[in-house]
């Protein structure tokens, strides 16, 4: 497999991830931006090479975070990761599938405070099937295998837990379907790339035991009107800012 190092928050972390396949991006340090400054556990669905995961442990001195990746190879380069960027004890990654279950994945129930994912955008009725098979499982998934995906948030997390996902924002009906049957309290953040474009992501927040309604929030916009990385986005793409959720 030939790989790339890549730098995120502006230099700060050095990551290194396949050339070809699933690759990290703006969405993943967006995610690990979600996590407020009191995290102390967290666990990341579908954590790849590390990178949500490790963004948000260099925001958040005090989080410690396990991320869950099906992948062998992926999982094998975020442990990498993690010692490279010298947080090997704060970051666990475990090679586990999480359609499998808690139970099956030899995890203990309500334990995490926080649960964050960028679960696969696609249904595999909407996009033909990929060559590049790791990449395939990070894009593609059926509505009832991300239904596992938020039951196994929902028995990862304590009472009162939060849930975080990073989503495409033309799927926001599928993700609300989801996450409502176990979650309440739900705010969905928008991302646009640019003023006046319509939004291409949605940050969707819920919690355990909650009866509150949906908020939806003031969006955050990517680029200016000249295209240059807006002052938000600059703050949190490049100086570990963080998404107020």
């Amino acid at each position: 497999m030939q790989t790339s190092i890549d730098l995120f928050l502006g230099g700060k972390l050095s990551i290194e991830q396949p050339v070809s396949g699933h690759r990290s991006g703006h969405d993943a340090v967006l995610l690990a931006a979600s996590l407020p400054q009191d995290a102390l556990s967290a666990c990341e669905l579908g954590s790849g090479v590390g990178v949500a995961s490790l963004c948000a442990a260099e925001r958040l001195a005090n989080l410690r975070v396990t991320g869950i990746e099906i992948d062998p190879e992926l999982h094998t380069l975020s442990l990498q990761n993690a010692a490279n960027n010298k947080m090997q004890d704060r970051a666990t990654f475990l090679c586990r599938d999480i359609l499998a279950g808690v139970n099956a994945m030899e995890l203990d129930t309500a334990q995490f405070d926080h649960v964050f994912a960028n679960p696969p955008f696609y249904r595999p009725d909407q996009v033909p099937q990929l060559e590049n098979a790791s990449k395939q499982v990070a894009h593609q998934i059926s509505l009832e295998n991300l239904d596992k995906w938020s039951r196994c948030a929902a028995s990862l997390l304590k009472a009162k837990g939060y849930v975080t996902w990073i989503h495409r924002a033309d799927s926001l009906d599928i993700v609300l379907h989801v996450l409502e049957k176990r979650f309440g309290g739900i705010s969905i953040l928008p991302i646009y790339s640019r003023p006046g474009a319509p939004a291409t992501r949605v940050l969707v927040r819920g919690q355990r035991d909650s009866r509150a309604t949906m908020r939806i929030l003031p969006g955050l916009v990517l680029q200016d009107d000249t295209l240059q990385p807006s002052a938000p986005a600059e703050q949190i793409l490049r100086h570990a800012g963080m998404l107020a959720l």
